[in-house]
């Protein structure tokens, strides 16, 4: 079964699947078969034509290193240090005060980033930590534990470097004083590491609290951005577990884009500027609290008072095409979710050439519109040209997910192919067939004026080639 879509009209496709998210708790991809597919095929595809869906399962079942592999393929690791700045100003100005007034006399506290990822969340807290006590940080026992199910982020984690593009929200004096150039990296100092370690959990299927891998009795668990891929059940079966792991008066911190506070009712809700939080009561007849309006933060005036030597240039790759320059809106189903005018502010800026601001927008864009096949699209090809492959292909993934046939997505996902060592034709002649039926001249959809003739001389192709089919 070498073609997705016989895979698809396999029975034993569901129940692979059913084990799949059972596994890793990703319901996310309950009515993505495409995507799962597509998983299914960067994992096993290699090794020659996919096996059916029963083999797959017990392929699965009983080799590790393939469940870690298409673990790999399912989740994302695209983040950086002190991301979504209002989450760090409160845990720097509501959270850790309180923590480190109420245990100032064990002068110990414990803090668990469940689903960190690359590591960059829990490095960022321990340097938080280390500016905020100064002198004193010698004096306190502080345990910071990371925790994902991906093995590779996590190998990445415990190595503690990192490319430019993951220290975009690090301000220059805190790169220098707690980063290292190595190469076209910077390694993180022995001294801003310590304390940090990682372990691999599956938040699906691993228990806690557990006390024989030291995950209970936490003053703070910060699980950001992991619960938007699990479905209702899952997500309030770990709120009562983050609750049953906490110490009284401990915290929890989830994304900007998690559920709402009737999921984590048990707790006390919290309101910052920008950030909601949630605080285990320490008596179940303790008051409810508002803490001040606080100034939005990075970096704090104490901070900004340090020099400030240059940041790390990111070095940006040449684009086979251009960035695109505010295109008209694209009929449905490219972009089925996101308006005119949002799409025009990503185009701006990377008009602009300010590809981060770029990113920023195609960010609050899918916030707000996640069905944007459009700006899934343009924060594909963004990371494309920031040379961050995989993070570009999960995006352009989503894109053609919700609109197959937008044939620069696909033009995209054969390049980021060709980027990582793979074989890019079958994406080229995904990009012909959908170029075949249109006249030479017809532009094409989010091409900034590109016409159909001057797409196919990209590849290098006559206008008349074009292939039977178009395979996902």
């Amino acid at each position: 079964m070498d073609k997705p879509h016989e895979l698809l009209s396999d029975p034993q496709f569901f129940l692979l699947k059913d084990w799949i998210i059972g596994r890793t708790g990703l319901s996310y991809y309950k009515e993505r078969d495409v995507d799962l597919l597509l998983a299914l095929e960067r994992v096993f595809g290699p090794e020659g034509p996919l096996p059916g869906g029963g083999a797959l399962l017990k392929r699965l079942k009983t080799d590790a290193e393939a469940q870690d592999a298409l673990v790999e393929q399912l989740t994302i690791g695209e983040t950086f240090f002190f991301r979504h700045a209002e989450m760090f100003t409160a845990l720097r100005d509501a959270v850790f005060p309180d923590i480190l007034r109420r245990k100032a006399g064990s002068r110990s506290l414990r803090i668990w980033s469940a689903g960190c990822s690359i590591g960059a969340e829990p490095y960022s807290l321990a340097i938080l930590l280390r500016e905020m006590l100064g002198e004193q940080f010698r004096n306190w026992s502080i345990q910071i534990l990371g925790t994902d199910i991906n093995r590779k982020f996590l190998r990445i984690a415990e190595a503690g470097a990192y490319d430019p593009w993951a220290l975009r929200g690090t301000p220059p004096h805190v790169l220098h004083r707690c980063f290292t150039k190595q190469g076209a990296k910077w390694r993180l100092t022995d001294p801003c590491r310590e304390g940090v370690t990682f372990q691999n959990h599956n938040l699906a299927t691993d228990p806690f609290p557990d006390e024989t891998r030291a995950l209970s009795g936490f003053d703070l668990i910060i699980c950001r951005n992991v619960m938007i891929y699990f479905d209702q059940p899952s997500i309030q079966k770990l709120a009562r577990q983050f609750y049953d792991t906490l110490t009284p008066g401990g915290w929890l911190a989830v994304g900007h884009a998690e559920p709402h506070t009737d999921t984590f009712r048990m707790f006390r809700t919290v309101n910052t500027p920008g950030a909601v939080l949630y605080q285990r009561p320490v008596s179940p007849d303790e008051v409810a609290w508002t803490p001040p309006v606080l100034p939005v933060w990075f970096p704090s005036a104490e901070w900004q008072r340090q020099p400030e030597p240059p940041a790390p240039e990111v070095r940006l790759r040449s684009a086979e095409l251009p960035l695109p320059k505010a295109p008209p809106l694209p009929a449905a189903p490219v972009q089925p979710a996101a308006g005119e005018g949002e799409l025009a502010e990503i185009t701006r800026h990377a008009d602009a050439g300010d590809l981060h601001a770029a990113l920023k927008a195609c960010d609050r864009v899918l916030l707000q519109s996640p069905l944007s096949a459009g700006a899934h699209y343009y924060h594909g090809m963004i990371l494309f040209q920031l040379g961050e492959w995989t993070a570009a292909e999960k995006s352009i993934h989503r894109c053609l997910y919700l609109a197959r046939d937008l044939a620069l997505a696909h033009y995209y996902m054969g390049l980021v192919q060709e980027r990582q060592g793979r074989n890019a034709r079958r994406h080229f002649e995904n990009t012909l067939n959908l170029l075949a039926p249109h006249h030479p001249e017809d532009p094409v959809p989010l091409g900034q004026g590109l016409t159909v003739r001057e797409f196919r001389s990209l590849l290098a192709v006559p206008e008349s080639a074009c292939a039977t089919s178009i395979r996902a």
